[in-house]
């Protein structure tokens, strides 16, 4: 178990969809108006250096976030201009073809978002007032909105937010059937995409919600609260749906949380930089990394659970992790 490979200045696009069979990933250059797009090795024991890049795309404004969509060559951004304006858009990389974009009339409607992996649908939210518990979802094809979704997270104010904050966390399902939001409430929250429906109210943590993330079959959600806590639900039909079924204590703030390709196992990241991986049946410790830098912002697992990829704000560097050595942990 060891830490591969750093790359400075760089950041990770988001998102388990890029973990798919066609092996790719997607990082933020230095310069944070450039997105390049990888192919990672086939072989099992795949070095850094025969990574291969295909295609970068450079954007007129800094980039806040992306995720790469399923068919590795689609990804959605979302940026900030000079003049403080919003936007979020899709491309298609290689072809350097814009796909979709969100109107500039939209204005700080448009301040964060997500997309489903198969880029078919587009959220995006306000950063505070009465607006930050509403979403809205985009249809990528017409350009169109499909859906305005009030989620019924409560708008809380904070030194930071004075015009108060909800939603702080949206993410899609594999199918893009479902939408999950966590918010500063306390509460994590599961709709139907074409309906808008509520589908779960997740309540349980004591303090704000930082992240969701669905189990890569989508019968299950993992959280990650300021309690010190990351939780997993029950989102399958039965007598449990909608309840707790494993929770993982920490010392300190959770921040994030990403499940194994296989949703066998679910990796937590810290405030504090501590990386983590459990068992998402019993909540056991598999492992621990050190060497991480500030507060783990994302972590994603190569497609065969092998490798993690993490990165942490204090210095905004994509680290790659071996698991490998403990490689029957993660087989489980």
């Amino acid at each position: 178990l060891h830490l591969l490979h750093i790359w400075p200045h760089q950041a990770l696009c988001y998102g388990n969809d890029l973990t798919g069979d066609l092996r790719r990933i997607a990082l933020v250059n230095e310069d944070s108006r450039s997105v390049t797009l990888w192919q990672l090795p086939a072989s099992p024991q795949w070095d850094v250096a025969d990574m291969q890049p295909l295609a970068t795309l450079t954007t007129p404004s800094p980039l806040r976030f992306c995720r790469l969509g399923r068919d590795g060559a689609s990804l959605y951004v979302d940026w900030i201009a000079d003049d403080g304006s919003f936007g979020a858009e899709v491309w298609d990389v290689p072809a350097q073809r814009l796909l979709f974009a969100t109107p500039r009339e939209a204005g700080p409607e448009v301040c964060w978002g997500e997309a489903s992996g198969d880029m078919r649908l587009v959220f995006t939210g306000p950063c505070e007032g009465e607006g930050a518990t509403t979403l809205t979802l985009w249809d990528v094809t017409s350009g169109r909105v499909a859906l305005s979704l009030p989620t019924g997270h409560a708008a809380i104010q904070s030194p930071t937010m004075p015009g108060g904050a909800g939603i702080v966390w949206g993410v899609f399902s594999a199918d893009g059937s479902r939408l999950a939001t966590a918010g500063v409430d306390g509460t994590a929250r599961v709709f139907d995409t074409a309906s808008g429906e509520a589908q779960f109210i997740l309540t349980g943590h004591e303090g704000q919600v930082f992240c969701a993330e669905f189990s890569p079959d989508g019968q299950r959600l993992a959280t990650a609260g300021d309690d010190g806590t990351a939780r997993i639900w029950d989102l399958a039909p039965g007598p449990s749906a909608g309840q707790e079924l494993v929770r993982i204590e920490h010392d300190g703030e959770v921040n994030v949380v990403a499940f194994s390709p296989d949703g066998g196992a679910l990796a937590t990241g810290t405030l504090a930089g501590v990386i983590a991986l459990w068992n998402a049946g019993d909540g056991r410790r598999l492992l621990s990394l050190r060497g991480s830098s500030g507060e783990v912002e994302f972590l994603v697992f190569s497609p065969d659970g092998a490798r993690l990829f993490s990165e942490a704000n204090a210095d905004w560097r994509t680290r790659l992790w071996d698991l490998s050595p403990d490689r029957e942990l993660l087989t489980l």
